[in-house]
């Protein structure tokens, strides 16, 4: 009987270990939230996302909608359980907003800022290696992630082209027929790295003099259209 209840302890940790693992592997797109009843559908550009880090790489947890505003865990680092974790404190970025505030306050305040809260959440392994990540906050609202875009965007695909990535000189920008008006470069930690304008529409900007590490290109297109992108500097 104990050589069974051993098996079953030894197994139940396993899976702890795999749905955490899981967890920290991906960049969890946000696809809708529930807050009050109310549901918020994501359809377009700026895509919110939280993601899991180790401690060494940044910010054990961060989620940002558009690349400027963000939030994050400070101190101490979260506790993970096999379907919860424990924010002890989680704060957000103070800025512009414009001219994504209600979303921001939404995601960025409604669903993840506070002290010591603590969020259940889920894992659903779908098709074709999708992922869906549910999390509920103490308050019962509701923010469902995917490890993919709710729906392909023809406009991303058919017209937005960034590499290399990893890069340790020039990011290449192939936006094809688009115009960039603006590119902002954004550290880890929120803070502006970088900022360019006018660069038109096959263009390449040098970040061999930033530090190793994970940034964001947040890119403003002439038309108004905005895109975000995640790249590592090596």
């Amino acid at each position: 009987m104990k050589k069974v209840l051993v098996f079953f302890q030894v197994l139940m940790i396993s899976f702890t270990g795999l749905s955490q693992q899981e967890l920290f592997d991906t960049d969890w797109v946000l696809h809708y939230m529930i807050i009050d009843g109310e549901t918020i559908n994501i359809t377009s550009s700026p895509y919110p996302y939280i993601v899991f880090n180790d401690a060494s790489t940044g910010f054990d947890v961060f989620a940002t909608v558009n690349g400027f505003n963000y939030f994050a865990e400070f101190s101490p680092p979260p506790i993970y359980n096999q379907d919860s974790f424990v924010i002890h404190e989680g704060g957000v970025s103070l800025g512009d907003c414009e001219p994504d505030c209600e979303l921001e306050s939404q995601y960025l305040g409604t669903i993840l800022l506070g002290f010591e809260r603590e969020f259940g959440y889920e894992i659903i392994d779908e098709t074709d290696g999708n992922k869906t990540l549910i999390i509920t906050t103490p308050e019962g609202n509701t923010a469902v992630h995917g490890n993919y875009f709710l729906s392909s965007n023809e406009f991303e695909k058919n017209n937005i082209n960034i590499y290399p990535n990893p890069t340790n000189s020039l990011l290449y920008i192939d936006t094809k027929e688009l115009t960039v008006e603006e590119i902002t470069v954004f550290s880890l930690l929120g803070a502006k790295v970088y900022r360019d304008e006018d660069l038109g529409q096959n263009s390449a900007i040098d970040v061999s003099f930033l530090d190793n590490g994970i940034y964001f290109a947040h890119i403003i297109f002439e038309n108004g259209y905005k895109y975000s992108y995640k790249f590592i500097k090596e």
